[in-house]
């Protein structure tokens, strides 16, 4: 009887001993990853790559990439060139933080379709702040891209000079390669809103609205007594002077050529073609000669002017004849040549 009792002692105590040498085990296996989780380094030798946060992240554009914020050791430059152009987020703006988590790093790389697993990372906390660093793009700055933009484009008439006043405001942006863009088709006259295009490293940033007043100072005909509409104007009835508009004016550079008034000019009024043209070479109601060609055959009949006519212009003429209406050109010598076919 002792001795069975102390062949299951025997049995009962290895038995024991397995069972502890088990736990041991096990404790020492789950031990492993809880050290790592508490900031210990990861032999990179278990991973594929190591990802260590750097103190106070910061990035310059307007998204968050892992490179910018972390230190890549891999030893596949592929994996390490992924890792370093992953996107983490959108940042924050210029100036500002926003929090980034370990977890939130994780999933976009799962996201990626990157070997989230076999990384480690490596981060003091589990969420830290990522700053946008940012510069200052001065009002200045603006206003002088806008006033290049002009003297640029603007069309002006002949000894027209542009007057040009812009108030901007400062922009905070990232940092990077800024270009400012006027974002117009054609200059706009008068008071206008200018909207700015701003774009950072070939990218649109932002969009801004400047406030510009464009005036033009021009030399023009004014009449020195009022006109009525029709007359004709003579060099006697007008003077050259210089004044500023909300816009170019088209007008008679000379008086190389007789003009009439198409509408009532009131005295000090600006001469431009909107109130002025040149006087016809024939006025409507003149009698004229219709000349009608086919070939070297030539036959003339007397008309009839149905509307004023300059030399070269096709005009409409009444035959007197037959009372029918032709088109052709007026000729110098006054005739309407109308070619048959």
């Amino acid at each position: 009887m002792a001795r069975e009792r102390r062949a299951r002692g025997l049995r009962g105590g290895l038995a024991a001993w397995t069972l502890s040498g088990s736990l041991l085990v096990l404790f020492l296996l789950m031990a492993t990853p809880g050290a790592a989780r508490a900031g210990q380094a990861h032999p990179l030798a278990s991973f594929l790559a190591r990802v260590v946060i750097v103190p106070e992240p910061a990035v310059s554009g307007d998204v968050i990439r892992l490179g910018e914020i972390a230190r890549i050791e891999s030893e596949d430059p592929a994996l390490a060139a992924k890792l370093e152009a992953l996107e983490v987020g959108r940042a924050a703006l210029p100036g500002q933080s926003r929090v980034v988590s370990v977890g939130t790093v994780r999933l976009r790389m799962r996201q990626a379709r990157l070997p989230e697993r076999q990384i480690a990372i490596e981060s003091p906390v589990d969420a830290f702040p990522v700053l946008t660093r940012y510069e200052a793009l001065s009002a200045e700055r603006l206003k002088n891209t806008i006033e290049r933009w002009y003297a640029e484009f603007a069309v002006l008439p002949p000894e027209a000079r542009l007057h040009l006043t812009v108030n901007a405001g400062d922009e905070i942006v990232p940092r990077g390669e800024v270009e400012i863009k006027v974002a117009l088709d054609a200059p706009r006259w008068g008071n206008v809103a200018v909207p700015l295009e701003i774009h950072v490293d070939g990218r649109l940033y932002k969009r801004v609205l400047a406030s510009a007043e464009a005036l033009v100072e021009q030399p023009v005909w004014v009449a020195t007594r009022s006109l009525a509409r029709g007359e004709e104007v003579s060099e006697g009835d007008v003077e050259l002077v210089v004044r500023r508009f909300a816009q170019p004016v088209l007008g008679p550079p000379d008086w190389t050529q007789r003009l009439r008034t198409t509408r009532f000019v009131r005295e000090g009024t600006p001469l431009t073609w909107e109130n002025v043209e040149p006087v016809p070479d024939v006025r409507k109601g003149e009698r004229v000669l219709i000349i009608a060609q086919k070939g070297s055959v030539f036959v003339q009949v007397a008309g009839e002017m149905l509307e004023d006519g300059r030399i070269g212009e096709s005009v409409a003429a009444r035959n007197l004849s037959s009372g029918s209406v032709v088109y052709g050109t007026l000729t110098p010598d006054r005739a309407v040549l109308v070619e048959m076919w």
